[in-house]
């Protein structure tokens, strides 16, 4: 890694935890608030194999009749299904930071809506995805398990295999317990 590409990292670190140190996520039933929940953002994940994987949370969503918006990049909205992204917030290049956070105007555009829960389906650790999971207004915050995701989701996916598409799957499985 490039001393330019660390330092920028490490800014980008220091201004995501400045950002949500007051932040406080909540306990929950969860029982009860997925399963009442209506409207879900779900962002996409940033590698290409997950990214074709994770569809299966979306059609598991809209099967359940829930409110979906996806996340993603814009050049990837047209692998989705046409009848999945009825309700899309897309982003490009000029939406990524200097030091790789969402530009202020990506994160207008999430924190105007309120969603009952957001769903980050990156399995890697994404500072962008994170900040992006922390500023959107949410009851439920749910992503996998990784560094630090204690700071931004109050609901942990903990799956350690390799395959994406089991993991994605198991994920669904969680959902369904509730």
């Amino acid at each position: 890694m490039a001393f330019t590409d660390l330092f920028k990292s490490i800014i980008a670190q220091y201004l995501v935890n400045k950002s949500i140190h007051n932040q406080t996520l909540d306990e929950r039933a969860y029982s009860s608030l997925l399963k009442n929940s209506y409207s879900f953002l779900v962002m996409m994940p940033d590698e290409e194999e997950d990214f074709h994987h994770s569809i299966y949370v979306i059609e598991y969503l809209n099967k359940e009749s829930k409110h979906v918006t996806i996340l993603t990049k814009d050049f990837r909205v047209s692998l989705i299904n046409p009848k999945l992204r009825t309700n899309l917030i897309e982003y490009e290049i000029r939406d990524i930071s200097k030091i790789k956070l969402p530009t202020k105007k990506l994160i207008s555009k999430l924190s105007e809506r309120n969603f009952d829960v957001v769903i980050d389906l990156n399995r890697k650790e994404n500072l962008f995805y994170s900040y992006a999971v922390s500023q959107a207004k949410s009851k439920l915050k749910i992503g996998f398990e990784k560094k630090g995701s204690d700071k931004f989701y109050n609901f942990q996916v903990s799956y350690k295999g390799k395959e994406p598409e089991e993991a994605y799957k198991y994920l669904v499985n969680c959902l369904q317990m509730f």
